[in-house]
């Protein structure tokens, strides 16, 4: 219940001046990007039977645009190497896919059969999917 409370608890900080002399109020939330920054997400979509660059890149702008928006981001571009083959990468990622909260699926995500595999597994484990 404390944690609840520090997570609600809002308060400002002191006034700042800005160069016409007129001042500003922030205000903060206390623990609402601590709360977003514990939530891990999980990219999901195609790689196989595309360039290995191109996915790397769709992987890491996917990668680039959850963080920004303060989120841990899983990428299994990175948790696999890239000579291991289909099945082991599918271990590992629905391995990864148990330990996180929530799920990004790609706008390709439904040509690739890993990334339905993928989807089907976070349903199953009732994760919330992006």
């Amino acid at each position: 219940m404390r944690q609840i409370k520090k997570r609600a608890h809002q308060y400002a900080v002191a006034h700042e001046q800005n160069g016409n002399g007129v001042s500003l109020m922030r205000a903060y939330t206390v623990g609402a990007l601590d709360e977003r920054k514990q939530t891990k997400v999980f990219i999901s979509g195609k790689v196989s039977r595309i360039e290995y660059y191109v996915a790397y890149q769709t992987f890491a702008n996917a990668e680039r645009t959850l963080a920004a928006m303060g989120y841990e981001v899983v990428n299994p571009m990175k948790i696999c190497k890239k000579n291991w083959n289909w099945l082991r990468c599918m271990v590992k990622c629905l391995w990864a896919i148990f330990f996180c909260d929530k799920i990004y699926q790609l706008p390709n995500w439904q040509e690739s059969r890993g990334a339905r595999i993928e989807y089907k597994w976070a349903k199953l484990l009732r994760k919330r999917i992006l």
